[in-house]
């Protein structure tokens, strides 16, 4: 039995499959935008005169705990805009950033790791078993990007003193344990979460 998968399930969108290989540990794909025409960032206008093309290299969700890399062939193109200050530009992908290493998706899905107190050694464990190659301060990067949500009024306030390192750097943290779910009285000690 023949199982056929179409292209846009499988990549972002923008792309098209020109390429797969499976080999041990990882699948590599190769695509390319399958756009005619690409739109000038900063003037705005359409462009088909194709430049040059050159080879990028993203991360992407992995399948069934196989690490997928993305062989990306982008292009730059020429604006032909007489007025416009940029002459050449790349063309943008709309689920790979510019400059970036990895896919939108897989941007979340190591957020969704990192915002649920997973952050470095814990959730870089668990993003290898879900098949997401990933450094421990990556996940904390992430973290750190995040803006959070708005904070309202503070019930219970839990505030407590550590050490970075004993004797010399001291931090204080403080918690907001209503929106935690704690609903207990926080006591001098511990709190009743």
């Amino acid at each position: 039995m023949r199982t056929v998968v179409a292209s846009h399930q499988l990549l972002p969108k923008g792309l098209e499959l020109e390429s797969l290989s499976v080999e041990t540990g990882h699948v590599s794909i190769c695509a390319g935008s399958g756009a005619r025409r690409c739109i000038c960032p900063l003037c705005g206008r359409a462009s088909s005169r194709v430049h040059s093309r050159y080879a990028r290299t993203v991360s992407d969700l992995p399948w069934h705990g196989t690490c997928v890399v993305l062989a990306v062939r982008a292009r730059r193109f020429f604006c032909d805009e007489p007025s416009c200050e940029r002459k050449i530009f790349c063309e943008r992908l709309e689920e790979v950033a510019a400059r970036a290493r990895k896919t939108s998706r897989l941007e979340e899905a190591l957020l969704a790791i990192a915002l649920e107190l997973l952050g470095g050694r814990t959730g870089a464990r668990l993003a290898l078993e879900l098949g997401i190659v990933t450094a421990r301060h990556l996940a904390e990067e992430d973290q750190g990007r995040t803006s959070l949500p708005e904070v309202g009024k503070i019930r219970i306030l839990g505030v407590d003193d550590f050490a970075f390192k004993n004797g010399s750097t001291y931090g204080t943290i403080l918690v907001n344990l209503w929106s935690n779910g704690c609903v207990g009285k926080a006591s001098s000690t511990s709190s009743s979460c």
